[in-house]
C-alpha cells in the first residue's frame, strides 16, 4: 500500500525527501524527448497541448521528433472537464504520472515505496494556503536547477500567494449527489452526465471550486499571457498541478465518507466509460493501460490511501432539512438524505440581453410571479412536514455560456438581495477561451456555472416570505482590471428552482 501524504507534513521543502525525489523523477522525465511515452511532456500532453503556448515557453520545438499520429490521436487532448468523468479520469492520470516518477525514482536509488504528495490548501495550519517553498526555489539544495519551479505561476488576483480563503472552501461537500439535474439545477458534486468530454458547459461543485478557482490563482496573467496552470493545454507542464489534483482526488475519496447518500454513480454508462472514445495512460513501463471508471472506484482498491484522509478543516455542517432550516423540526432529527431519482429543475427568472463585463457589471434578474407564488407553497408548514428529511427544494442562479478570449480570469459573484449585497463565490474561468472557439467539439458553447443562493432564500423567507421577491441584482466583478482587448461575456443570468 503507498501512502499520500501531505506536502506540508514536513515543511513543504527539499527537507522533506518526498519533495527531494520528486524534482529527481521529475528532473529525469523533462530529460526524455517528447516522443517517449514516459517523458515529462508526454504526460503533459495527455492532459492537453497547444505547440504555439508550449513553443512561447520552451517545451516544444519545431521540427523536434514527435510520437506517431496514431499514438498522438491515442494518448493527447484527453482529460475530461466539465463532465462526471473528470474524477475518474483524473484519477487514473495520477495513477499512471506517480507511477512513472516512481519508476524514475527507484532508477536514481530511491525508496520503491515513494508516493505523490497532496496539497491541502484548505487547512486550517498557517502555511496552507501558501505554494510549498519546494516549488518557489529555483535550485535544489547541491545547487542544480529546482525542476519543480516553473517561472509562469503568476499568482493570485494580486500577483502573489497565499491563495484566497474565499477560493477553498469546502461546501461543494455538502452535496449529496454525484450527479444532479441535466440543465438550471446543480450538476451535482461529480458533474453532469456526459459523453467523451473535453471542456465546455456546466461543471460539477469539486471541480468548481476550488479546483478551477485554484488553477487560474496559481498559473494567473501576466500581460494576459496564461500561466501554466491557467490554461488546461498547459497545465500539466507544471509540477504543482499534480499536487493540487491529488488533493481533489482525496476530497472524492472523503466525500463519499460522510454518509447521507453519498456514492459513485450506478449507471453503466458512468461505469463503464464513454463509447467514443477509451480512456487510455502510459503504464510505467510505457505501455498503454485502458482504464474507464469501473476501475478506478476506490483508492485502496488501486494499492493507495491519503494520509490523512479527512481534512485538518471542520468539515462543513451537513445542510440540514427545510424543515430544520425554518423551525418545524428539532435539530435531532434524522439526518437529510437524497431521494431517488434525478431532481427537476424549472426556470423562474431570467435577465433580458447577454452582459459584456470590463469591469464590476450588474444585470437584473426579472422574476415570474407565478412561478415564485408555486416556490412560496414549497415553504409552507404542511408541504414541509411531508418530507421534512427529503433534500429540500434548491435555488441556483446560472450563469449561462460564459465566453472569454483569454484564460487567467477569476470573477467574483455578489448579488442584491433586498436591499442587501451578499457575496455568492468566486468562479475560476479554467478553460472558458477553449470553451468559446467554434472550431471544436463542444461549439463555443463557452462555460456554465450553478450556484447554490438557497440559504439567502431561506433568510428572505423568513425575514419578508418568498414570495416578497420580484427581482434582484447580480454583480459580476472581475479580479483583476481587464485589458481592452479582452473580452468576457455572460449569455444569460437564470434562476431555477430544483426540486
Amino acid at each position: 500500500m503507498y501512502f499520500r501524504k501531505s506536502v506540508w507534513a514536513n515543511g513543504g521543502d527539499f527537507d522533506d525527501p518526498i519533495l527531494l525525489w520528486y524534482a529527481q523523477g521529475v528532473g529525469e522525465m523533462q530529460k526524455r524527448p517528447l516522443s517517449d511515452s514516459t517523458s515529462w511532456r508526454f504526460l503533459a500532453a495527455i492532459h492537453g497541448i497547444n505547440y504555439e503556448s508550449w513553443a512561447k515557453y520552451g517545451y516544444y520545438t519545431q521540427g523536434e521528433a514527435m510520437p506517431p499520429q496514431p499514438e498522438q490521436r491515442t494518448y493527447w487532448d484527453q482529460c475530461q472537464h466539465h463532465s462526471w468523468y473528470f474524477l475518474p479520469w483524473h484519477r487514473g492520470y495520477l495513477l499512471s504520472l506517480e507511477a512513472i516518477v516512481r519508476q524514475a525514482v527507484i532508477q536514481l536509488g530511491g525508496p520503491a515505496d515513494w508516493a505523490l504528495p497532496y496539497w491541502d490548501y484548505s487547512a486550517t495550519d498557517g502555511n496552507a494556503r501558501q505554494l510549498p517553498p519546494a516549488f518557489s526555489r529555483k535550485m535544489l539544495p547541491d545547487g542544480s536547477a529546482n525542476p519543480l519551479y516553473v517561472a509562469q505561476r503568476w499568482g493570485a488576483d494580486d500577483g502573489t500567494l497565499p491563495l484566497p480563503q474565499k477560493d477553498v472552501s469546502l461546501k461543494q461537500l455538502n452535496d449529496i449527489r454525484f450527479v444532479g439535474a441535466s440543465s438550471g439545477g446543480s450538476p451535482g458534486f461529480g458533474g453532469p452526465e456526459t459523453v467523451f468530454h473535453h471542456g465546455g458547459g456546466s461543471s460539477g461543485g469539486l471541480e468548481q471550486l476550488p479546483h478551477n478557482v485554484v488553477h487560474v490563482d496559481i498559473g494567473g496573467t501576466l500581460q494576459n499571457d496564461a500561466g501554466l496552470m491557467t490554461d488546461p493545454d498547459t497545465a500539466g507542464l507544471d509540477p504543482i498541478f499534480y499536487l493540487h489534483h491529488a488533493n481533489i482526488d482525496r476530497l472524492w475519496a472523503y466525500w463519499l465518507t460522510l454518509g447521507g447518500g453519498r456514492s459513485n454513480p450506478s449507471e453503466q454508462a458512468w461505469l463503464n466509460g464513454p463509447v467514443s472514445r477509451l480512456f487510455v495512460v502510459p503504464a510505467a513501463d510505457g505501455t498503454p493501460w485502458r482504464f474507464v471508471p469501473h476501475n478506478v472506484l476506490t483508492t485502496e482498491e488501486l494499492d493507495y490511501q491519503y494520509s490523512p484522509l479527512g481534512n485538518n478543516d471542520p468539515i462543513p455542517v451537513p445542510r440540514a432539512s427545510r424543515a430544520q432550516l425554518l423551525g418545524f423540526a428539532a435539530p435531532s432529527v434524522a439526518p437529510l438524505v437524497a431521494p431517488a431519482g434525478k431532481p427537476t429543475a424549472e426556470l423562474i427568472g431570467a435577465n433580458d440581453s447577454q452582459i459584456k463585463i470590463s469591469h464590476a457589471s450588474k444585470s437584473t434578474v426579472a422574476i415570474d410571479s407565478r412561478m415564485m407564488a408555486r416556490c412560496a407553497r414549497s415553504f409552507s408548514s404542511e408541504a414541509i412536514a411531508k418530507s421534512f428529511r427529503n433534500e429540500p427544494n434548491r435555488f441556483h442562479l446560472n450563469l449561462e455560456s460564459i465566453r472569454a478570449n483569454v484564460e487567467g480570469l477569476n470573477i467574483d459573484v455578489h448579488i442584491n438581495l433586498d436591499g442587501k449585497q451578499v457575496f455568492v463565490a468566486p468562479i475560476g474561468l479554467f478553460g472558458a477561451k477553449k470553451a468559446s472557439q467554434t472550431d471544436l467539439s463542444h461549439g463555443g458553447e463557452g462555460i456554465t456555472v450553478v450556484l447554490d443562493i438557497t440559504d439567502m432564500l431561506d433568510e428572505l423567507h423568513l425575514a419578508k416570505g418568498i414570495d416578497s421577491l420580484a427581482n434582484f441584482e447580480v454583480i459580476i466583478t472581475p479580479r483583476k482590471p481587464l485589458a481592452d482587448n479582452v473580452e468576457l461575456s455572460i449569455e444569460r443570468i437564470s434562476l431555477y428552482r430544483e426540486f
